[in-house]
């Protein structure tokens, strides 16, 4: 399950995961995404502050990927999608569009259980 967040590229998700825990987030167990071509993925939470994504994707430049918000049907999405994707391992389904000033942004569904 996930929730609306940030997400960041990170190059290792081990040493991400110490760098977060050391901001003072607490982060759960890497999940092995197969679906999403074999990425790991972590996420951090802190009280009152946004829940962040690490998306380990090798990259050696990491940044913001894109920003995720929460849809009660995103079948029904009237946006310009450039990408789907069901992820099991997360329990959701994802839609991808860009923003109107050309930010990637996602919403998400969770997967009938």
């Amino acid at each position: 399950m996930t929730k609306a967040h940030v997400c960041i590229r990170v190059k290792n998700i081990e040493q991400s995961i110490e760098y977060y825990q050391g901001l003072g987030y607490k982060v759960g167990k890497p999940i092995f995404a197969q679906s999403l071509g074999g990425m790991w993925i972590a996420f951090a939470n802190k009280e009152g502050y946004p829940t962040i994504e690490l998306l380990e994707t090798g990259e050696e430049n990491a940044g913001i990927d894109h920003i995720t918000v929460g849809a009660s049907d995103i079948d029904q999405s009237k946006l310009d999608i450039i990408e789907t994707n069901n992820i099991p391992e997360l329990g959701i389904k994802t839609k991808l569009f860009f923003g109107l000033n050309g930010e990637k942004l996602e919403i998400f569904e969770e997967l009938d259980k």
